[in-house]
């Protein structure tokens, strides 16, 4: 018993220090970047208000094809968890990159996030983060 309430806890404070939005404001854009020939894949990047130093890289679940995309210059997003609370950790003062599918792939499971090509993807989106 005192394992779940300390469990209760620990969510309650996560809740409190990380999801409720502040007045911070943040911006948002997808990038999409050649990764390996003919294959794309789309980054949702949350950027805070001020500069920083601190980068949170999120991966979606397995089914993770086109977690966002943009149309007349709106992004809309899923309701995946990781996706939908990015501007909430922005907000927070993070730096928030998305990794979506890329173009090639309908899913990402083990078999592909374990891969030469999935590391070759990763690599592609990390030249972008360090310019």
């Amino acid at each position: 018993m005192e394992m779940v309430i300390y469990m209760l806890k620990s969510i309650m404070l996560f809740i409190c220090v990380v999801l409720i939005p502040t007045s911070v404001l943040a911006s948002e854009e997808i990038v999409k970047i050649d990764t390996r020939p003919g294959v794309t894949l789309n980054l949702l990047m949350v950027s805070p208000e001020t500069q920083t130093d601190k980068v949170l890289i999120m991966f979606t679940g397995a089914s993770s094809y086109n977690q966002f995309e943009v149309s007349d210059g709106v992004i809309s997003k899923s309701k995946n968890f990781l996706v939908r609370t990015s501007l909430d950790f922005a907000k927070k003062g993070f730096l928030v990159v998305v990794i979506d599918s890329p173009s090639d792939r309908r899913a990402m499971y083990d078999d592909f996030r374990t891969s030469k090509d999935h590391l070759q993807d990763i690599h592609q989106s990390s030249r972008l983060l360090n310019g």
